[in-house]
């Protein structure tokens, strides 16, 4: 029988979810943001441990997943950190090899 691979965004997810919601900030219209953090979550989970994906499509699948834990509990995604920007920025860029120019 095939072992599951751990999950650890998608629990971390449902940690948040579970204190949001017993913290009282969590409402029925929240329905659709919950289940996008969670989705993302997924898609994290299994992007990242894909050889084949490339780096950008994994800093893409990062991306998704904390802008969809910026909505859920209302953060204003331009107050990121600038440092973590810069990564993903970095990684997100495919890799290219320099052009011999002659100038």
């Amino acid at each position: 029988m095939p072992r599951t691979a751990p999950r650890p965004n998608r629990t971390a997810a449902r940690k948040t979810v579970r204190a949001l919601r017993a913290g009282g900030r969590l409402e029925n219209v929240d329905a659709a943001a919950v289940t996008a953090l969670l989705t993302s979550a997924d898609l994290v989970d299994e992007t990242m441990v894909d050889p084949d994906q490339p780096a950008y499509a994994k800093a893409q699948a990062i991306r998704a997943h904390l802008a969809a834990l910026g909505a859920l509990i209302g953060k204003d995604g331009s107050q990121g950190d600038d440092g973590i920007s810069a990564v993903i920025a970095a990684l997100s860029t495919p890799a290219s090899y320099p052009e011999n120019r002659s100038t």
